[in-house]
């Protein structure tokens, strides 16, 4: 099925509400929590050139003049879509969740993804 046909199935925020419940599902298991907690928290690809950041979908840090980090979340953004209009405008649908797991405020847990709008983050737990 070509990637147009899809476009025509499902809207972005349907898109990421369905890749959430997703990932929601995989990281109940303790092990895989942890995996996609180094990907989403830790993992960087560096990369040169504008091409990401100048990119309408996909989320990419600064880090240093022409040097960009790309996380899993930025991709995974990239593919569902941003944020049309508002003040969010450009900002991605999916956002990683996390408690800090230390008094000092240092070490973090993911717990949960949930969906990013203009209203903020989205209460909906179904």
């Amino acid at each position: 099925m070509k990637a147009e046909d899809l476009a025509k199935r499902m809207t972005d925020t349907e898109l990421a509400d369905e890749l959430i419940a997703r990932l929601n599902t995989l990281i109940e298991d303790e092990e895989i929590r942890e995996a996609v907690e180094q990907l989403c928290l830790r993992q960087r690809a560096k990369v040169h050139g504008t091409a990401l950041a100048t990119h309408p979908t996909i989320q990419v840090s600064l880090e240093d003049d022409d040097l960009y980090n790309l996380g899993f979340l930025g991709l995974l953004n990239g593919v569902v879509g941003a944020i049309p209009e508002g003040e969010d405008k450009g900002c991605g649908y999916i956002a990683a969740l996390y408690d800090f797991t230390d008094a000092e405020k240092t070490d973090m847990k993911l717990t949960s993804f949930k969906r990013f709008d203009t209203r903020g983050y989205k209460i909906n737990e179904s």
